[in-house]
């Protein structure tokens, strides 16, 4: 081959022929590299569920050979009972009664697994462990634990410990001399996740690399091979005399936000506001608890959730959300869940990489409480949120917001059969919530899916799921609204290309009774109408979902690269983050009927889920 030909671009037809087939071979290996990269997806998937299968089976058997075992304990204490009785009980209420500094000593009955001290003559009656008091404080060697502030000190500076440490410490603590079951170790820092025993081992084990060595260089924490563990350092006892009003004051707060954290996890609008109220009440009684800070952010951030649909959103809630978030993170900034609610927050105050650095911040402090994974799927994107979303219903099966973070990027991938799978999971979730009272119930399940299936062609399937999600619609659910509006405006889009005008107009009419605005709803109706007037309302600073009701306007004039190029324009101006995400499926833009004029817009969408 002449040497010229190698830069000269008008080869020989021959050359460019050759060149030609290497750029479509290029393009189709591409396509198998998706493919191929879609279906490991899809096991990688199936290898999670199978995961969470095999550790609630392990769950079970676990709590069977707890139960055994507690049986066997219960058993060998009585056949001794009288023997306990005559003093041989390692710890008594009339040794605590002493004095409010009091020491506690190594126990000495090798049976005691649980126990509960009560005035009975200074006897010791098996039972339950001794759950630490809400305002006392432990001092052993150089440490001091503060039950009341949740804080592990040494040398007056405070330890970083994730708050389920600082449970099980307590209780150990609280309980030293006696052998604690594992069973009570989980019912103190697990109460709403499925554990296996290396969860506890991974705890004990960080719990010593805290403490170090005490006397004669053994651990603080000993390990009882089948049984427990147990705290074997002398510990000192302060138990302030309160009066009982003083006490039911101090009780007030941590009372106000049990209630306002249960209310809150409903994800009712009317129990929204008594969660406020709850957790007011907490913040007069204790300006300075932290957990009261965290959940009235909570709080008023879900109440703008609650607005966000709207043409002027709460932002006020959302600015007293930030307040709060950021003053229970100065507070207790070992707080897993402060940095959480703030992580949350800031993503609704469109600070994307502050928003994850929180999130990943909170799963430093507490690597095994699903709720932080859930927070960090909700402001990551990508190969993160899809990471996070699987650790989710490893820890939590079935809980349909999980399944519904994971489709939306394969949505935004174009990867619409993994998304229909985990959306058919999700489904199922969803539909299981009306038998249940529980928490966390999802929305939009059967909309998403619905979404899908009409950008595949199957409207009449499509318009099924739409139905289910209107007849399992729950008025004063926070998103019930937004929801709603969305899946009355999906079903007029797509009657609308079926040309059932006039059933697209009534639900286009039910969409905007929702949501006054909608702004695409309002696109369909003036298509109908025949108005060429765009939307008057303003999406905030969303300039992608902006760009995409002005893009259904050209997009219905015929003019679909114009659209395209519109909206693309808008995206290319994003930051990085789930932005635009829905315009695969979008009813009204129907850009799987276009593809040429959308191509280049999909690929930078499928580009930013990557």
């Amino acid at each position: 081959m002449p040497r010229a030909w190698r830069y000269d671009l008008s080869a020989p037809p021959r050359t460019r022929n050759l060149v030609d087939d290497f750029r479509h071979v290029s393009h189709h290996l591409s396509g198998l590299i998706h493919r191929l990269s879609d279906l490991i997806h899809h096991l990688s998937g199936l290898i999670h569920r199978l995961s969470g299968l095999i550790h609630r089976l392990s769950g079970l058997i676990h709590h069977l050979s707890g139960s055994i075992h507690c049986f066997s304990s219960l058993t060998h204490h009585f056949s001794g009972l009288s023997q306990d009785f005559h003093g041989e009980a390692c710890f008594s209420h009339s040794a605590v009664a002493a004095s409010p500094c009091t020491t506690f000593c190594q126990g000495r009955h090798p049976a005691l697994v649980f126990v509960k001290t009560c005035s009975h003559a200074g006897r010791t009656i098996p039972g339950q462990p001794l759950m630490q008091r809400g305002t006392d404080v432990y001092r052993f060697s150089p440490f001091e634990l503060d039950s009341a502030h949740r804080r592990l000190i040494r040398g007056g500076e405070p330890l970083a410990i994730p708050d389920r440490h600082i449970d099980i410490l307590l209780l150990l603590v609280s309980n030293a001399g006696r052998i604690v079951s594992k069973d009570a170790l989980i019912a103190a820092g697990w109460t709403d996740v499925n554990i296996s025993d290396n969860s506890i081992a991974q705890a004990i084990l960080s719990l010593r690399k805290v403490l170090g060595t005490g006397e004669g260089g053994m651990p603080y924490i000993e390990t009882v091979p089948r049984r427990g563990y147990r705290f074997v350092a002398p510990v000192e006892l302060e138990q302030p005399r309160q009066s009982a009003a003083a006490l039911d004051a101090l009780l007030a707060p941590y009372r106000a936000f049990v209630d306002g954290r249960a209310a809150l996890e409903i994800l009712d609008l009317d129990a929204l506001d008594r969660a406020r109220q709850a957790f007011e009440d907490a913040l007069r009684a204790a300006s300075d608890y932290p957990a009261a800070h965290i959940g009235m952010a909570n709080a008023r951030v879900l109440r703008f959730e609650s607005t966000r649909a709207d043409a002027v959103p709460d932002v006020a809630a959302l600015q007293q959300a930030h307040h709060h978030a950021h003053e229970a993170c100065r507070l207790d900034p070992l707080s897993a869940d402060a940095w959480s609610t703030l992580a949350f927050v800031l993503h609704r105050k469109g600070h994307g990489r502050d928003a994850i650095a929180a999130a990943r911040k909170a799963l430093t402090l507490d690597p095994e409480d699903w709720r932080h994974y859930l927070r960090l799927a909700c402001v990551s994107w990508g190969e993160e949120r899809l990471l996070a979303a699987r650790r989710v219903l490893t820890l939590c099966p079935e809980l349909a917001f999980a399944h519904w973070f994971v489709a939306t990027v394969f949505v935004a991938r174009q990867a619409f059969d993994s998304a229909i799978r985990h959306l058919r999971a999700g489904c199922a979730a969803q539909d299981a919530q009306r038998t249940e009272t529980g928490r966390f119930h999802a929305v939009g399940l059967h909309l998403l899916r619905g979404l899908v299936l009409a950008a595949q062609g199957a409207d009449d399937e499509a318009l099924e799921k739409f139905a289910g999600e209107l007849a399992a619609e729950e008025k004063r659910h926070l998103y019930a609204r937004e929801c709603g509006a969305t899946t009355w405006y999906a079903i007029g889009a797509v009657q609308l290309r079926q040309g059932r005008r006039q059933e697209a107009e009534a639900a286009f009419h039910e969409a905007l009774l929702r949501v006054p605005g909608h702004g695409l709803a309002s696109v369909g109706l003036a298509a109908i109408s025949s108005s060429s007037q765009t939307p008057a309302r303003s999406d905030g600073a969303n300039t992608v979902d902006a760009a995409m009701v002005k893009a259904a306007v050209v997009a219905l004039d015929g003019r679909h690269h114009d659209a395209a190029a519109l909206w693309g324009d808008a995206l290319v101006q994003a930051e990085p983050g789930s932005a635009g995400w829905l315009l695969p499926v979008d009813p009204l833009l129907h850009v799987t009927a276009h593809p040429e004029a959308w191509a280049q817009a999909l690929a930078t969408l499928r580009h930013r889920a990557t």
